[in-house]
């Protein structure tokens, strides 16, 4: 488990930083930090495999979520996330990919929410840009104004990615 010692208060950095490493990383807790876990791709096509994860903050502070991020996949890299829940950020999985290959990250089992408390400025469930073909499967986005947003590669990458959804289910309540 990676978290302060005060529960209302936010560490502005990372909780966890994986980079250009293949491991296998099972039973993660991160609690109230900027960014729960970041995964830097690199040459090396690196394909970490995260499993029962929880990246949470309190809903307790009061801050602007815009500038939060649950986890945060940059660069090439085929990362797979499993049995993951991501809970009070502004936006709560973050892919890019601006490298010439097209990175295949994997997403099983993926539970995403925001407090109905939380202020509804504009938050993102799964944010993809770039050359990013992703899998994600049994995906649940709760609370978040945008479920998912995926803005493919763009010229002069001469890339055709196609994302693959399986049992997605976004839901806002009528409030």
């Amino acid at each position: 488990e990676i978290s302060t010692s005060d529960t209302t208060s936010i560490v502005d950095g990372e909780g966890l930083q994986i980079g250009n490493s293949s491991s296998q990383l099972n039973n993660i807790r991160i609690f109230n930090y900027r960014t729960g876990i970041r995964i830097n791709g690199g040459p090396n096509r690196n394909s970490p495999t995260l499993t029962n994860i929880r990246v949470r903050n309190s809903n307790e502070t009061q801050r602007d979520l815009a500038d939060y991020t649950g986890i945060v996949v940059m660069g090439g890299g085929n990362p797979v996330i499993e049995d993951a829940e991501i809970e009070n950020f502004g936006t709560a999985i973050k892919i890019e990919n601006y490298d010439r290959e097209t990175a295949t990250p994997t997403l099983t089992n993926i539970r995403v929410r925001n407090s109905s408390e939380t202020q509804r400025i504009n938050t993102t469930g799964i944010l993809i840009r770039g050359a990013v073909q992703p899998e994600l499967e049994d995906i649940e986005i709760d609370w978040m104004t945008v479920g998912i947003d995926y803005s493919g590669a763009a010229a002069p990458v001469n890339l055709r990615d196609t994302p693959t959804l399986t049992n997605i289910r976004v839901r806002n309540s009528s409030e």
